[in-house]
């Protein structure tokens, strides 16, 4: 893959260029694991029975906060399709 530095600078060089491909690989790994933990939020509201009527301001606030999670993961899970 890569032959030996000749110099301190080329292999620093080599080792940030190693550490970056590295880096990125993590990072597309933890970006799929949140989609994925993202979607299974989604999926638990998308098979619920539906939620009922709020019966106090509080459950209506609660009501208000899951349709926001729900429309941004939506959101969030379209742009990836």
């Amino acid at each position: 893959m890569f032959g030996m530095p000749s110099t301190k600078r080329e292999g620093q060089t080599m080792l940030n260029m190693c550490m970056e491909q590295c880096e990125g690989v993590y990072l597309m790994d933890e970006i799929e694991r949140l989609r994925e933990a993202l979607r299974e939020i989604y999926e638990v509201y998308a098979g619920s029975e539906g939620i009922p009527q709020p019966m106090t301001a509080a459950e209506g606030y609660l009501l208000s906060l899951v349709m926001e999670a729900v429309s941004i993961a939506q959101e969030s899970l379209k742009e990836k399709e």
